[in-house]
């Protein structure tokens, strides 16, 4: 299991708006690493513990709660030496005071900065986020995003603008087949932003999904054949019962 990222409800989100493979690069791409003098591991876990934090194993990784119950980070041993990473969505002053907390309660050097500081080190938060979407038809984006009652606007070069809550976000087309991308600015509240992609990304679909069903029946019309019955599965799929012939 390879789990790298803090905020674990936000990453759902963006798995189910991003597809697997996109999603683990996003992944990659946002751990904030540094690394640490630990050479075992029962010498993190020691001395993890005694400096007042948990650090539990999740599959390969170690787990610490690093701001009470609200934020926590991951330990990753590569080549002999374990990786502190942590998430370049957190607000650097968390990670940069459990960095020196840890440090002091435990009388030792435990992470190689290289001349950085903490917070440089830890976290390097840009204004802007580009991320790869589902959405490929600029109309029915605007339809869906329409329905949630978000306000949008279509640009010269065919990018599309509007407001998820508080964040600005302009979805750029990239090319005639393929799909938008995503920027978003400056989030005060980036969970609540991906929820919200999240439930447009769903809207969306069904609305691709309705629309392809409607070309079914438009093709189904005029010929031999009858649609008898239309099933919704539990997967929100539709299963069509055609009958061929026979009047």
């Amino acid at each position: 299991m390879s789990v790298s990222l803090v905020m674990l409800p936000v990453a759902l989100a963006m798995r189910v708006v991003m597809g697997k493979e996109s999603f683990e690069e996003w992944l990659r791409s946002n751990e904030a690493r540094v690394t640490t003098e630990l050479r075992s591991q029962a010498e993190l876990l020691r001395t993890v513990r005694s400096a007042g934090y948990d650090a539990d194993d999740w599959g390969g990784l170690i787990k610490t709660h690093i701001d009470g119950e609200k934020e926590f980070m991951w330990w990753r041993m590569e080549d002999g030496k374990w990786i502190a990473i942590f998430s370049k969505f957190q607000v650097p002053a968390i990670s940069d005071r459990f960095i020196q907390d840890l440090e002091a309660k435990t009388g030792r050097r435990i992470f190689v900065r290289e001349d950085a500081p903490p917070a440089a080190a830890v976290a390097e938060r840009e204004r802007t986020s580009i991320y790869p979407t589902n959405f490929r038809d600029g109309t029915l984006l605007m339809e869906t995003l329409e329905r949630f009652g978000i306000q949008a606007q279509v640009q010269a070069d065919g990018s599309i603008t509007a407001a998820l809550g508080r964040s600005p976000v302009v979805f750029r087309p990239a090319g005639e087949t393929a799909p938008y991308s995503v920027e978003i600015g400056e989030a005060p509240d980036l969970r609540g932003t991906f929820e919200q992609l999240s439930r447009v990304d769903e809207a969306y679909k069904q609305g691709v999904q309705g629309a392809a069903l409607a070309t079914l029946r438009e093709r189904i019309r005029g010929r031999n054949m009858k649609i008898e019955r239309e099933e919704v599965l539990e997967d929100r799929s539709v299963l069509l019962t055609l009958t061929i012939g026979g009047g």
